[in-house]
């Protein structure tokens, strides 16, 4: 047996059964059945138990991501426990939908809880190679869960996510698409990418990369024009929030120390005007015809 076949059987294997929850394993006791446990939770719908989700959530991302660090090439025994990540992964995410409605925190918290790991099992079962539609796929599922662990000020927990986003972002940047038939596609996943960094350093108080990423946004006259109206609209909302909260931030300044504020929200104002004015068909989305008035 290869060094690489028996590092896959004897490190691999017992954090993948861990999560699956085969068998007691004495290396991982304390995760085992952590999916046989969270599967009935989530069809129950137990509000009572979210906490407990969410703990188990995040100690399947944690699992998953140790994969990640130690997948092997893919071979035909590796190939069935990718598959499997991924199926994991992909029902995890699916499950955050119905739940991402609820306005309460409570929601927020699983929602996010389930993105990340839902996105830590889908990068766990990637193939070591990576073509254009799987990396903006990826791209685009680190993004949103980077999000949504910002908006619940899991900083920490977002700011992982989106560095592993920035070397799919690299990737999909220097990727092969020669005919162009990925264009539009690359557009939407890198632009999400870039708000996605811009929102979390906003909410962090990071102005600078706030800044640095909005202008990331809306100086590309190549991606802009890409972006369909419901990602024009999206866009642009997140625009006019970071504005009119800097605004309200503003009023609440002393005089003296306001200027600067008020200059920066009506920055963030405009911003947002633009990315609309860009847009061919404003009527598209009846929100971009109200935002534009």
């Amino acid at each position: 047996m290869s060094a690489r076949k028996r590092k896959f059987s004897s490190e691999i294997l017992p954090v993948f059964q861990s999560i699956q929850g085969q068998k007691q394993t004495p290396s991982f006791p304390r995760y085992t059945h952590i999916l046989i446990h969270i599967k009935p939770i989530l069809s129950e719908g137990k509000r009572s138990v979210w906490s407990s989700l969410i703990a188990d959530l995040y100690k399947v991302a944690a699992l998953a991501e140790s994969i990640t660090q130690q997948r092997p090439r893919t071979n035909k025994d590796w190939l069935p426990v990718a598959d499997t990540l991924d199926r994991e992964g992909v029902n995890l995410w699916n499950v955050s939908g119905p739940i991402r409605g609820g306005a309460d925190d409570a929601s927020r918290e699983v929602v996010a809880a389930l993105r990340y790991a839902g996105f830590r099992l889908i990068e766990a079962g990637l193939e070591q190679k990576q073509f254009v539609e799987t990396l903006i796929h990826v791209l685009q599922l680190a993004s949103k869960a980077a999000a949504s662990l910002s908006e619940i000020g899991r900083h920490d927990v977002a700011a992982n996510i989106l560095a592993c986003a920035a070397k799919y972002e690299e990737q999909l940047r220097t990727a092969e698409d020669t005919l162009d038939i990925h264009q539009q596609a690359k557009a939407q996943a890198v632009t999400l990418y870039y708000s996605s960094r811009m929102e979390a350093a906003w909410r962090e108080g990071n102005d600078g990369v706030a800044d640095f990423m909005l202008q990331k946004i809306t100086d590309n006259d190549q991606r802009l024009p890409l972006l369909l109206p419901r990602d024009r609209e999206s866009l642009a909302s997140k625009l006019l929030e970071i504005g009119k909260a800097v605004l309200k931030s503003a009023h609440q300044t002393e005089p003296g120390a306001a200027r600067g504020k008020y200059q920066t929200a009506v920055k963030w104002i405009q911003k947002a005007f633009a990315v609309i004015e860009q847009s061919e068909d404003v009527g598209a989305a009846p929100t971009l015809g109200n935002l534009k008035v």
